[in-house]
């Protein structure tokens, strides 16, 4: 990322003052920038404002409090830096769509993106894998999607260790794609999974999306119905262990402050390749989060 050193300093700065009086200026600071070009450049780089962050990632803590812990709801409301009852129940219901209270009683969903942001970190712990990779994040919404392909089991260390899934493509899958006459974009290769954070095991769909239900023997279709998403989008196609540097964005930094719910327990991943000389490469892939 441009600048990458810097906005990570800034955001190391915001999470350890969270529940004091700091202003765009102080950040600026720790970042190492004038306030005018900042803001400007922590925008492009986070999609949000540096206002915005701060009170985001401010109620977030005060969410997880909520559901966490018995603390009275005006201490959650000081311990995360705002100064009156009224005030944090005016932002949070704003964010959230769902007042403190009735959140503390209905709403988990922070304790999920923590675990899958704590899976991530594990990971690259477990690898000593430190880099960050610079991510862009949009919402849009899809219509229904049709997924032909061939799916199996395994768990994310193994895939990472032994390369499962790329072995699983290569030897199983793709030999047999020609059977599937109705592939909307050969190009675009869709990895539908869905993770277990907790247990590590990943179940994985080898797929094409294709424009009608029709699928081959002996292999799958999925159908998606239409969808409010999520859209994740690195520099560059990662690797199994770059991976984790998604996860630990898109858990624990983008959704926890961004006020949406996860939708629905999958994702999906769609790389974009192009022939040169040598055969086909990577150039680029989304990360599809289903978010309500």
């Amino acid at each position: 990322m441009y600048y990458r050193e810097n906005i990570n300093n800034a955001l190391e700065y915001i999470n350890d003052n969270l529940a004091n009086d700091i202003s765009i200026a102080d950040i600026s600071n720790a970042a190492g920038f004038s306030t005018s070009h900042f803001y400007k450049l922590f925008a492009s780089s986070t999609g949000f404002t540096i206002k915005e962050y701060l009170r985001n990632k401010r109620l977030s803590k005060a969410a997880k409090k909520l559901v966490k812990s018995d603390n009275r709801i005006i201490d959650i409301a000081m311990d995360t830096g705002f100064n009156s009852h009224e005030v944090f129940t005016r932002a949070f219901t704003s964010l959230y769509g769902i007042s403190p209270i009735k959140y503390r009683k209905s709403r988990k969903e922070i304790l999920l993106y923590e675990n899958f942001n704590n899976f991530g970190k594990s990971i690259k712990n477990s690898f000593r894998y430190k880099d960050d990779i610079n991510i862009n994040v949009e919402v849009i919404k899809k219509k229904e999607i049709y997924l032909a392909g061939m799916d199996l089991k395994t768990n994310v260390i193994e895939n990472i260790k032994k390369k499962t899934l790329r072995n699983f493509w290569q030897s199983a899958f793709l030999p047999n794609t020609y059977k599937i006459k109705n592939i909307i974009d050969p190009n675009n290769k869709i990895y539908f999974e869905i993770t277990n954070p907790k247990t590590n095991e990943l179940y994985h769909l080898a797929c094409f999306e294709v424009y009608s239900s029709f699928v081959p023997s002996g292999m799958i279709l999925k159908v998606i119905p239409p969808q409010k998403y999520a859209v994740f989008t690195p520099e560059k196609p990662l690797s199994a262990l770059e991976y984790s540097s998604l996860i630990t964005y898109a858990y624990g930094e983008w959704l926890p402050i961004s006020g949406y719910q996860l939708a629905d327990k999958f994702t999906f991943d769609v790389t974009h390749s192009e022939k040169n000389s040598s055969g086909y490469i990577n150039k680029n892939m989304k990360v599809y989060i289903p978010i309500k």
